[in-house]
């Protein structure tokens, strides 16, 4: 193993995954094809790969706890997927669950479309749209940097009392105090950095 793939695999199993041999493969290579198109196309500011590992790849699957209790068979929704984070590493550890990434950008859509050829992905597909405008029934609605908590209650009303999960930075009290409804919100780890990290997820 090189160190990349060392670092990856390490932190996979500090977050309790099993990783396989092809996992990892498509993680990894997840991570060489954003580089490449990176050079062309605004998906990322972080351009070292290990940070990469760190705060997109082992940060997308830090929502493991939540993703464990449901069922083979669920549908998540990605929301503002970007750059394919969370939901293409998602989709690479859960293979039989399926993930639907949204973006209102037509550029990141296309992206995606490619990544996803090209790592072979079979539960996964892409929308260009914006969450209001979604008309799936989704498990669980996951959305990572996209907008604040208010806005995002207010954008995917139509879609009922389906849980969402939002991943956050720093504990985002000024965004909490603004909401009405149940929450609980959770401080997350990933392995050997210090960023902090927390998921709020709304029932």
């Amino acid at each position: 193993m090189n160190n990349l793939e060392t670092q990856l695999n390490h932190g996979l199993i500090d977050l309790g995954y099993q990783p396989t041999s092809l996992q990892q493969h498509k993680l990894l290579a997840t991570i060489e094809y954003l580089q490449n198109a990176n050079q062309n196309i605004n998906l990322t500011a972080i351009k070292d790969p290990r940070k990469i590992v760190d705060l997109h790849v082992l940060d997308s699957l830090t929502i493991k706890p939540w993703m464990d209790v449901l069922a083979p068979n669920a549908r998540i929704l990605d929301v503002g997927s970007g750059a394919g984070f969370p939901g293409i590493p998602l989709a690479i550890m859960y293979p039989n669950m399926h993930f639907q990434l949204i973006d209102a950008r037509r550029k990141k859509v296309d992206y995606l479309n490619q990544l996803i050829a090209h790592l072979e992905l079979i539960n996964i597909s892409t929308t260009h749209q914006r969450l209001e405008a979604v008309d799936m029934s989704p498990t669980m609605i996951i959305v990572r940097a996209v907008s604040s908590c208010s806005n995002l209650l207010k954008w995917s009303k139509h879609l009922g009392d389906v849980p969402m999960l939002m991943m956050k930075g720093q504990y985002p009290k000024e965004e909490l105090v603004k909401i009405h409804c149940p929450f609980e919100c959770t401080q997350v780890h990933i392995p050997k950095c210090q960023d902090v990290r927390h998921i709020v997820c709304l029932n």
